[in-house]
Protein backbone atom coordinates (compact mmCIF):
# COMPACT_ATOMS: atom_id res chain seq x y z
CA UNK A 1 0.00 0.00 0.00
CA UNK A 2 1.09 3.71 -0.77
CA UNK A 3 1.22 4.94 3.02
CA UNK A 4 1.45 8.86 3.05
CA UNK A 5 4.63 9.23 5.88
CA UNK A 6 3.78 9.57 8.94
CA UNK A 7 6.40 12.06 9.78
CA UNK A 8 7.14 15.63 9.09
CA UNK A 9 7.94 18.67 9.53
CA UNK A 10 6.29 21.57 11.34
CA UNK A 11 6.25 24.21 7.83
CA UNK A 12 4.47 20.33 5.63
CA UNK A 13 1.84 20.10 8.50
CA UNK A 14 0.73 23.58 8.45
CA UNK A 15 0.39 23.54 4.49
CA UNK A 16 -1.28 19.91 4.37
CA UNK A 17 -3.58 21.62 6.80
CA UNK A 18 -4.19 24.80 4.40
CA UNK A 19 -3.92 22.71 1.35
CA UNK A 20 -5.53 19.42 2.13
CA UNK A 21 -8.60 20.20 -0.48
CA UNK A 22 -6.94 22.74 -2.24
CA UNK A 23 -4.33 21.03 -4.01
CA UNK A 24 -4.22 20.40 -7.97
CA UNK A 25 -2.64 18.23 -9.50
CA UNK A 26 0.80 19.01 -11.56
CA UNK A 27 -0.32 18.94 -15.04
CA UNK A 28 -3.25 21.51 -14.04
CA UNK A 29 -0.87 23.31 -12.00
CA UNK A 30 1.58 23.72 -15.50
CA UNK A 31 -1.35 24.33 -17.92
CA UNK A 32 -1.99 27.83 -15.15
CA UNK A 33 -0.15 29.90 -17.38
CA UNK A 34 -0.71 28.69 -20.91
CA UNK A 35 -2.91 31.29 -21.76
CA UNK A 36 -6.14 29.10 -22.11
CA UNK A 37 -6.68 27.91 -18.47
CA UNK A 38 -7.48 30.76 -15.81
CA UNK A 39 -4.47 31.45 -13.01
CA UNK A 40 -6.05 31.20 -9.65
CA UNK A 41 -3.45 31.67 -7.54
CA UNK A 42 -0.75 34.25 -7.41
CA UNK A 43 1.07 36.41 -5.46
CA UNK A 44 0.94 40.25 -5.29
CA UNK A 45 4.06 42.03 -4.26
CA UNK A 46 3.85 45.89 -4.23
CA UNK A 47 7.88 46.42 -2.67
CA UNK A 48 7.57 48.77 0.80
CA UNK A 49 4.01 48.38 0.66
CA UNK A 50 2.46 45.02 0.78
CA UNK A 51 2.68 41.09 0.12
CA UNK A 52 -0.42 39.10 -0.51
CA UNK A 53 -1.77 35.81 -1.66
CA UNK A 54 -4.66 36.72 -4.23
CA UNK A 55 -7.08 33.70 -5.19
CA UNK A 56 -9.28 34.44 -8.37
CA UNK A 57 -12.98 34.26 -8.84
CA UNK A 58 -14.44 33.82 -12.85
CA UNK A 59 -17.89 33.70 -14.23
CA UNK A 60 -18.20 31.26 -17.14
CA UNK A 61 -20.80 30.99 -19.98
CA UNK A 62 -22.26 28.90 -22.79
CA UNK A 63 -20.44 28.95 -25.89
CA UNK A 64 -21.82 29.54 -29.32
CA UNK A 65 -24.44 32.11 -28.06
CA UNK A 66 -26.48 29.13 -26.20
CA UNK A 67 -28.60 29.60 -22.97
CA UNK A 68 -27.72 28.15 -19.86
CA UNK A 69 -27.11 29.36 -16.59
CA UNK A 70 -24.41 31.41 -15.39
CA UNK A 71 -21.37 29.53 -13.53
CA UNK A 72 -19.00 31.13 -10.97
CA UNK A 73 -16.11 29.36 -9.79
CA UNK A 74 -15.45 30.98 -6.39
CA UNK A 75 -11.80 29.65 -5.32
CA UNK A 76 -11.17 30.10 -2.03
CA UNK A 77 -7.98 29.16 0.59
CA UNK A 78 -9.32 27.43 3.98
CA UNK A 79 -8.08 30.06 6.15
CA UNK A 80 -7.64 34.42 5.52
CA UNK A 81 -8.74 37.85 6.49
CA UNK A 82 -12.05 38.41 7.46
CA UNK A 83 -12.08 40.97 4.47
CA UNK A 84 -11.42 38.37 1.92
CA UNK A 85 -14.28 36.73 3.15
CA UNK A 86 -16.30 39.16 3.85
CA UNK A 87 -15.62 39.90 -0.09
CA UNK A 88 -16.53 36.40 -1.21
CA UNK A 89 -19.81 36.09 0.47
CA UNK A 90 -20.52 39.32 -1.74
CA UNK A 91 -19.80 37.64 -4.55
CA UNK A 92 -21.87 34.44 -3.57
CA UNK A 93 -25.12 36.53 -2.88
CA UNK A 94 -24.96 36.90 -6.09
CA UNK A 95 -25.97 33.63 -7.13
CA UNK A 96 -29.11 31.60 -7.14
CA UNK A 97 -27.79 28.56 -6.31
CA UNK A 98 -24.40 27.94 -4.60
CA UNK A 99 -22.53 24.16 -4.47
CA UNK A 100 -20.17 24.20 -1.99
CA UNK A 101 -17.13 22.23 -1.27
CA UNK A 102 -17.60 19.69 2.14
CA UNK A 103 -17.01 15.83 2.27
CA UNK A 104 -20.04 15.08 3.54
CA UNK A 105 -21.46 12.24 6.69
CA UNK A 106 -21.37 8.93 5.59
CA UNK A 107 -25.16 8.99 5.64
CA UNK A 108 -25.74 12.23 3.68
CA UNK A 109 -26.13 12.08 -0.30
CA UNK A 110 -27.62 8.32 -0.90
CA UNK A 111 -28.91 8.08 -4.60
CA UNK A 112 -31.89 5.99 -5.27
CA UNK A 113 -34.19 4.02 -7.68
CA UNK A 114 -37.34 5.25 -8.75
CA UNK A 115 -39.41 1.93 -7.15
CA UNK A 116 -41.14 2.68 -4.20
CA UNK A 117 -38.48 0.23 -1.94
CA UNK A 118 -35.89 2.23 -3.63
CA UNK A 119 -37.29 5.25 -2.38
CA UNK A 120 -37.56 4.03 1.10
CA UNK A 121 -34.31 2.85 1.44
CA UNK A 122 -32.93 6.10 0.60
CA UNK A 123 -35.38 7.81 2.53
CA UNK A 124 -34.08 4.98 5.53
CA UNK A 125 -30.53 6.30 5.18
CA UNK A 126 -31.87 10.07 5.27
CA UNK A 127 -33.45 9.29 8.39
CA UNK A 128 -29.96 7.70 9.67
CA UNK A 129 -28.46 10.86 9.96
CA UNK A 130 -31.27 12.55 11.18
CA UNK A 131 -31.17 10.02 13.87
CA UNK A 132 -27.12 10.65 14.50
CA UNK A 133 -27.67 13.96 15.09
CA UNK A 134 -31.26 13.64 17.62
CA UNK A 135 -28.15 11.25 19.80
CA UNK A 136 -25.95 13.65 19.26
CA UNK A 137 -28.02 16.29 21.13
CA UNK A 138 -29.38 13.74 23.79
CA UNK A 139 -25.54 13.50 24.77
CA UNK A 140 -25.47 17.00 25.24
CA UNK A 141 -28.31 17.60 26.76
CA UNK A 142 -29.25 14.28 28.29
CA UNK A 143 -32.72 14.53 26.55
CA UNK A 144 -33.91 14.50 23.11
CA UNK A 145 -35.12 17.62 21.33
CA UNK A 146 -38.79 18.18 21.83
CA UNK A 147 -39.12 19.51 18.53
CA UNK A 148 -37.15 20.48 15.31
CA UNK A 149 -36.59 23.67 16.04
CA UNK A 150 -34.80 22.65 18.97
CA UNK A 151 -32.61 20.01 16.99
CA UNK A 152 -32.32 23.17 14.36
CA UNK A 153 -30.61 25.23 16.96
CA UNK A 154 -28.93 23.12 17.96
CA UNK A 155 -27.39 21.69 14.62
CA UNK A 156 -26.47 25.53 14.00
CA UNK A 157 -24.85 26.23 17.16
CA UNK A 158 -22.63 23.72 16.34
CA UNK A 159 -21.60 24.53 12.71
CA UNK A 160 -23.82 26.39 10.15
CA UNK A 161 -23.08 23.55 8.20
CA UNK A 162 -24.34 21.02 10.00
CA UNK A 163 -27.65 22.71 9.30
CA UNK A 164 -27.66 22.59 6.16
CA UNK A 165 -26.81 18.73 5.79
CA UNK A 166 -30.02 18.30 8.38
CA UNK A 167 -32.40 20.26 6.32
CA UNK A 168 -31.39 18.50 2.92
CA UNK A 169 -31.67 14.76 5.41
CA UNK A 170 -35.09 15.92 6.35
CA UNK A 171 -36.90 15.23 3.25
CA UNK A 172 -37.71 12.08 2.19
CA UNK A 173 -37.15 10.26 -1.38
CA UNK A 174 -40.60 11.35 -2.85
CA UNK A 175 -39.94 15.27 -1.72
CA UNK A 176 -41.85 15.70 1.54
CA UNK A 177 -40.25 17.05 4.60
CA UNK A 178 -39.87 14.32 7.38
CA UNK A 179 -41.51 14.09 10.41
CA UNK A 180 -39.89 14.49 13.83
CA UNK A 181 -41.49 13.35 17.30
CA UNK A 182 -40.30 12.32 20.64
CA UNK A 183 -42.26 10.24 23.23
CA UNK A 184 -43.72 11.53 26.88
CA UNK A 185 -41.07 11.04 28.89
CA UNK A 186 -38.58 11.95 26.65
CA UNK A 187 -37.07 8.24 26.12
CA UNK A 188 -36.96 7.57 22.56
CA UNK A 189 -38.11 9.69 19.33
CA UNK A 190 -39.21 8.75 15.83
CA UNK A 191 -38.88 9.85 12.46
CA UNK A 192 -41.94 9.68 10.34
CA UNK A 193 -42.45 10.03 5.92
CA UNK A 194 -45.00 9.90 4.07
CA UNK A 195 -43.97 6.98 2.11
CA UNK A 196 -45.43 9.05 -1.46
CA UNK A 197 -49.23 8.49 -0.98
CA UNK A 198 -48.48 5.05 0.43
CA UNK A 199 -49.03 4.21 3.64
CA UNK A 200 -46.84 6.31 5.71
CA UNK A 201 -43.36 4.70 7.45
CA UNK A 202 -42.04 5.01 10.83
CA UNK A 203 -38.32 4.79 11.16
CA UNK A 204 -37.93 4.13 14.86
CA UNK A 205 -34.75 2.07 15.63
CA UNK A 206 -31.16 3.47 13.69
CA UNK A 207 -28.25 0.76 14.32
CA UNK A 208 -24.69 1.97 14.44
CA UNK A 209 -25.29 5.38 15.32
CA UNK A 210 -22.08 7.37 15.35
CA UNK A 211 -22.41 10.63 17.52
CA UNK A 212 -21.60 13.91 15.55
CA UNK A 213 -18.17 16.10 16.77
CA UNK A 214 -18.35 18.95 15.07
CA UNK A 215 -16.61 20.88 18.11
CA UNK A 216 -13.14 19.27 18.03
CA UNK A 217 -10.66 21.60 17.27
CA UNK A 218 -8.68 20.86 13.90
CA UNK A 219 -5.50 22.41 12.59
CA UNK A 220 -6.88 24.71 10.23
CA UNK A 221 -9.50 26.35 12.90
CA UNK A 222 -5.88 26.11 15.28
CA UNK A 223 -4.04 27.89 12.88
CA UNK A 224 -6.93 30.89 11.82
CA UNK A 225 -6.74 31.40 15.54
CA UNK A 226 -3.25 31.32 16.01
CA UNK A 227 -2.68 34.01 12.91
CA UNK A 228 -5.81 36.14 13.41
CA UNK A 229 -7.17 35.15 10.77
CA UNK A 230 -11.06 33.43 9.72
CA UNK A 231 -11.75 29.50 9.03
CA UNK A 232 -13.79 29.20 6.36
CA UNK A 233 -16.51 26.77 7.37
CA UNK A 234 -17.11 29.64 9.73
CA UNK A 235 -16.86 33.00 8.17
CA UNK A 236 -19.50 32.29 5.42
CA UNK A 237 -23.53 31.36 5.69
CA UNK A 238 -23.22 27.69 4.94
CA UNK A 239 -26.70 26.83 6.93
CA UNK A 240 -28.20 29.09 3.93
CA UNK A 241 -31.30 27.90 2.57
CA UNK A 242 -29.94 28.26 -1.31
CA UNK A 243 -26.38 26.23 -1.00
CA UNK A 244 -26.49 23.29 -1.54
CA UNK A 245 -23.02 20.38 -0.79
CA UNK A 246 -21.28 18.96 -3.99
CA UNK A 247 -19.00 17.08 -2.66
CA UNK A 248 -18.72 13.00 -1.54
CA UNK A 249 -19.10 11.29 1.37
CA UNK A 250 -16.65 9.85 3.72
CA UNK A 251 -17.19 6.55 3.00
CA UNK A 252 -17.48 7.42 -0.84
CA UNK A 253 -13.83 9.30 -0.43
CA UNK A 254 -12.52 6.22 1.70
CA UNK A 255 -13.85 3.46 -0.46
CA UNK A 256 -11.86 5.78 -3.81
CA UNK A 257 -8.74 6.01 -1.64
CA UNK A 258 -8.69 2.27 -0.84
CA UNK A 259 -9.19 1.57 -4.80
CA UNK A 260 -6.53 3.58 -5.23
CA UNK A 261 -3.84 2.18 -2.40
CA UNK A 262 -4.04 5.50 -0.83
CA UNK A 263 -3.49 4.94 3.06
CA UNK A 264 -5.53 8.78 3.84
CA UNK A 265 -6.10 8.26 7.60
CA UNK A 266 -3.03 10.01 8.82
CA UNK A 267 -4.02 13.33 6.95
CA UNK A 268 -7.80 13.14 8.18
CA UNK A 269 -6.64 12.71 11.74
CA UNK A 270 -4.30 15.27 11.62
CA UNK A 271 -6.75 17.52 10.21
CA UNK A 272 -8.93 17.08 12.31
CA UNK A 273 -6.32 17.11 15.41
CA UNK A 274 -6.57 13.40 16.80
CA UNK A 275 -2.91 12.63 15.40
CA UNK A 276 0.31 13.25 17.78
CA UNK A 277 1.70 15.16 14.78
CA UNK A 278 -1.63 17.47 14.96
CA UNK A 279 -1.51 17.96 19.23
CA UNK A 280 2.42 18.80 18.66
CA UNK A 281 1.41 21.70 15.81
CA UNK A 282 -1.38 22.90 17.89
CA UNK A 283 0.82 23.40 21.24
CA UNK A 284 3.47 24.92 18.85
CA UNK A 285 0.29 26.98 17.71
CA UNK A 286 -0.73 28.06 20.69
CA UNK A 287 2.87 29.19 21.54
CA UNK A 288 3.32 31.54 18.12
CA UNK A 289 -0.26 32.95 19.53
CA UNK A 290 1.63 34.00 23.18
CA UNK A 291 4.56 35.00 21.24
CA UNK A 292 3.01 36.94 18.60
CA UNK A 293 1.27 38.98 21.29
CA UNK A 294 4.51 39.78 23.07
CA UNK A 295 5.63 41.03 19.55
CA UNK A 296 3.02 42.87 18.73
CA UNK A 297 2.21 40.98 15.97
CA UNK A 298 5.46 39.97 14.27
CA UNK A 299 5.14 36.29 14.62
CA UNK A 300 1.88 36.22 13.28
CA UNK A 301 2.98 38.67 9.75
CA UNK A 302 6.30 35.98 9.68
CA UNK A 303 3.94 33.17 10.05
CA UNK A 304 1.51 34.73 7.14
CA UNK A 305 4.73 35.32 4.77
CA UNK A 306 5.83 32.20 4.50
CA UNK A 307 2.21 31.00 4.20
CA UNK A 308 2.06 33.59 1.13
CA UNK A 309 4.67 32.18 -0.57
CA UNK A 310 4.04 28.62 0.10
CA UNK A 311 0.75 28.65 -1.44
CA UNK A 312 1.21 31.02 -3.95
CA UNK A 313 4.09 28.77 -5.35
CA UNK A 314 3.76 26.25 -7.76
CA UNK A 315 6.40 24.02 -6.85
CA UNK A 316 5.19 23.59 -3.45
CA UNK A 317 1.75 22.01 -4.96
CA UNK A 318 4.06 19.78 -7.46
CA UNK A 319 6.11 18.14 -4.28
CA UNK A 320 3.29 18.00 -2.64
CA UNK A 321 1.25 16.14 -5.44
CA UNK A 322 4.67 14.17 -6.00
CA UNK A 323 4.76 13.34 -2.20
CA UNK A 324 1.21 11.83 -1.70
CA UNK A 325 1.12 10.23 -4.55
CA UNK A 326 -1.00 9.86 -8.20
CA UNK A 327 -3.71 7.72 -6.60
CA UNK A 328 -4.06 10.78 -4.36
CA UNK A 329 -4.83 13.40 -6.63
CA UNK A 330 -6.90 11.28 -8.76
CA UNK A 331 -9.20 11.31 -5.56
CA UNK A 332 -8.88 14.46 -3.91
CA UNK A 333 -9.10 16.29 -7.48
CA UNK A 334 -10.49 14.85 -10.22
CA UNK A 335 -13.14 12.34 -8.47
CA UNK A 336 -14.59 15.74 -6.08
CA UNK A 337 -14.27 17.60 -9.01
CA UNK A 338 -16.48 15.12 -11.16
CA UNK A 339 -19.16 15.18 -8.34
CA UNK A 340 -19.39 18.99 -8.83
CA UNK A 341 -19.62 18.79 -12.88
CA UNK A 342 -22.41 16.07 -12.22
CA UNK A 343 -24.58 18.12 -10.12
CA UNK A 344 -24.24 21.26 -12.79
CA UNK A 345 -25.49 18.83 -15.10
CA UNK A 346 -28.49 17.72 -12.87
CA UNK A 347 -29.49 21.39 -12.27
CA UNK A 348 -29.15 22.68 -16.11
CA UNK A 349 -31.65 19.62 -16.95
CA UNK A 350 -33.53 19.98 -14.16
CA UNK A 351 -34.11 23.47 -13.15
CA UNK A 352 -34.10 25.56 -16.22
CA UNK A 353 -35.41 28.51 -14.21
CA UNK A 354 -32.05 28.86 -12.41
CA UNK A 355 -29.99 31.46 -14.29
CA UNK A 356 -26.98 31.39 -12.36
CA UNK A 357 -24.67 28.75 -10.08
CA UNK A 358 -21.59 29.62 -8.31
CA UNK A 359 -18.89 26.40 -7.34
CA UNK A 360 -17.24 27.58 -4.19
CA UNK A 361 -14.45 25.27 -4.01
CA UNK A 362 -10.32 25.26 -2.99
CA UNK A 363 -8.58 27.64 -5.58
CA UNK A 364 -6.69 24.78 -6.73
CA UNK A 365 -9.83 22.78 -7.96
CA UNK A 366 -10.46 25.37 -10.54
CA UNK A 367 -8.05 25.00 -12.98
CA UNK A 368 -9.14 21.27 -13.74
CA UNK A 369 -13.15 22.48 -13.26
CA UNK A 370 -12.92 24.88 -15.90
CA UNK A 371 -11.33 22.01 -18.27
CA UNK A 372 -13.92 20.08 -17.64
CA UNK A 373 -16.87 22.81 -17.92
CA UNK A 374 -15.08 23.57 -20.84
CA UNK A 375 -15.03 20.28 -22.54
CA UNK A 376 -18.20 18.21 -20.89
CA UNK A 377 -20.63 21.11 -20.91
CA UNK A 378 -20.06 23.46 -23.13
CA UNK A 379 -18.41 26.36 -21.37
CA UNK A 380 -16.08 29.33 -22.09
CA UNK A 381 -14.74 31.94 -19.57
CA UNK A 382 -16.27 35.46 -19.86
CA UNK A 383 -14.55 37.21 -16.75
CA UNK A 384 -12.33 37.28 -13.57
CA UNK A 385 -11.64 38.78 -10.10
CA UNK A 386 -9.03 38.73 -8.08
CA UNK A 387 -9.30 39.01 -3.82
CA UNK A 388 -6.43 39.01 -1.30
CA UNK A 389 -6.67 36.50 1.11
CA UNK A 390 -3.88 36.76 2.89
CA UNK A 391 -2.16 40.21 3.24
CA UNK A 392 1.11 41.67 5.04
CA UNK A 393 0.77 45.31 4.71
CA UNK A 394 4.36 46.29 5.34
CA UNK A 395 4.16 49.78 6.32
CA UNK A 396 2.09 48.71 9.77
CA UNK A 397 3.49 45.85 10.09
CA UNK A 398 6.47 45.40 13.18
CA UNK A 399 8.80 43.47 10.59
CA UNK A 400 10.35 45.72 8.26
CA UNK A 401 10.86 45.22 4.24
CA UNK A 402 14.19 43.94 4.78
CA UNK A 403 13.00 41.23 6.91
CA UNK A 404 10.13 40.20 5.03
CA UNK A 405 12.73 39.97 1.68
CA UNK A 406 14.94 37.73 3.96
CA UNK A 407 11.45 35.10 5.12
CA UNK A 408 10.52 35.13 1.35
CA UNK A 409 14.32 34.49 0.39
CA UNK A 410 14.35 31.33 3.19
CA UNK A 411 11.05 30.15 2.40
CA UNK A 412 11.94 30.00 -1.49
CA UNK A 413 15.48 28.00 -0.78
CA UNK A 414 13.39 25.90 1.07
CA UNK A 415 11.14 24.75 -1.33
CA UNK A 416 13.94 24.79 -4.06
CA UNK A 417 15.68 22.25 -1.29
CA UNK A 418 12.89 20.07 -1.15
CA UNK A 419 12.00 19.81 -5.02
CA UNK A 420 15.45 18.87 -5.36
CA UNK A 421 15.02 15.83 -2.50
CA UNK A 422 11.69 14.25 -4.56
CA UNK A 423 12.96 11.27 -6.58
CA UNK A 424 13.12 11.95 -10.31
CA UNK A 425 10.59 9.79 -10.84
CA UNK A 426 8.41 11.40 -8.77
CA UNK A 427 8.29 14.48 -10.75
CA UNK A 428 5.83 15.21 -13.33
Amino acid sequence: MNRLPRTGTFISTIVAACCLCTIAPPAASAGIDDGHVPQFLRVLDKPDELISLEIASIDMILADDQTGPRIGLIGVAHIGEASFYAEVQALLDQYEIVLFEAVQPTRARREFSDSHEGRVEATRHRTHFVASVAESYKARHGRYAENLQELRDFAVSIEPILLNWLNRELIDAWGEPITYSVDEDGSSFSLRSSGGGHDAINFEGHDEIVLLDFEADNLQQQLADALSLKFQLRALTYDAPNWRPSDMTMTELNAAFAEEDVDFALVGETLGGTSFPSRLVGGLLRIIGLLDAMSDGAVSDMMKVMLIELLGNETMLEMSMSQLGEGFSKVIVDQRNQVVIDDLAAIIGDEPEIGSIAVLYGAAHMPDLVERLEQQLGYETAESAWLQAITVNIGESQMDARQIQRMRVMVQRMLQQQMRAVPPQQRQ
